[in-house]
């Protein structure tokens, strides 16, 4: 997922549903809303007591986590459900918590976070130990774990969860985590004078009155001015240099903001005045 603009002689639309999540407050998964009291309970009880704990799903020692896990199990189609607290970041923090859930319908001792690479960046444990790893209930099934990633610059990261049943590995589908910087006030700026100029360009006599080879020439020239000698009094690039290009099958010229923001802007914008095409 990238942060998207569309641009057309009707105005600009702003797609990314991060932009949005930057002023939302950031929730665990609803699974884990419900149980915070519960949560309490556990943490001030593995301090003050060491306990075995017996459930229906699993028996563990509290203190080093010695699990029981059966040495066979009848299970036909074991599966593993990743879940983030966060799969996008929109920060200007060098690093962020991130916690893992896994629900699985089959018992282990562990499950392993893994990247794409293949390297381990955090284990789960479903032992109701709060304090060091976010898990709130022990043996419901649910395994959870907590560490820090990256987020200095835009990035996406991609995580699976591993586990073994019967001796044989298990593999959850991918979960995606995407990194986006925060935009200042003053980038934000720029872009609203950006779009502004597209948009009394598409619009103008010179540029309506191309055939369509001529407006793709016309609409990159311009934003090739705009990455290099600005527009009206902000004399700096406007646009991102060696970002401009041509998508030939949508229809459309491609271009990065300074920021890293990509915006797509229409060649032939629609004729909203067409009530064939258009209907009421």
């Amino acid at each position: 997922m990238r942060l998207i603009k569309t641009i057309t002689a009707a105005g600009a639309l702003l797609l990314s549903a991060a932009m949005l999540a930057s002023c939302a407050t950031q929730t665990e998964p609803d699974s884990t809303m419900d149980i915070t009291s519960t949560a309490t309970t556990t943490v001030e009880t593995a301090e003050t007591t060491e306990r075995i704990v017996v459930t229906g799903r699993t028996t563990y020692e509290d203190p080093d986590r010695t699990y029981k896990v059966p040495e066979h199990q009848d299970v036909k189609d074991p599966k593993i459900t990743l879940k983030v607290s966060e799969d996008e970041f929109l920060t200007d923090k060098a690093r962020q918590e991130i916690v893992f859930y896994a629900e699985l319908n089959f018992m282990t001792d562990k499950v392993e976070i893994t990247d794409e690479d293949g390297t381990v960046i955090c284990t789960l444990y479903d032992d109701g130990r709060y304090d060091s790893d976010s898990d709130l209930t022990g043996g419901d099934g649910v395994y959870t774990g907590r560490t820090d990633i990256d987020t200095s610059a835009e990035c996406e990261y991609t995580y699976y969860a591993v586990a073994y049943l019967n001796g044989e590995q298990v593999i959850s589908s991918v979960r995606m985590v995407y990194v986006f910087r925060n935009i200042t006030d003053k980038e934000w700026e720029d872009m609203q004078v950006v779009d502004d100029a597209i948009y009394k360009f598409l619009n103008s006599r010179e540029y309506t009155s191309l055939d369509h080879q001529g407006k793709i020439d016309a609409l990159i020239a311009f934003l090739t001015d705009l990455s290099v000698n600005g527009y009206g009094f902000r004399s700096y690039p406007l646009v991102k240099p060696g970002s401009i290009h041509l998508v030939e099958e949508a229809n459309e010229v491609v271009f990065e903001y300074p920021c890293g923001l990509e915006c797509y802007v229409d060649i032939e914008p629609p004729d909203y005045s067409d009530t064939a095409a258009y209907p009421d």
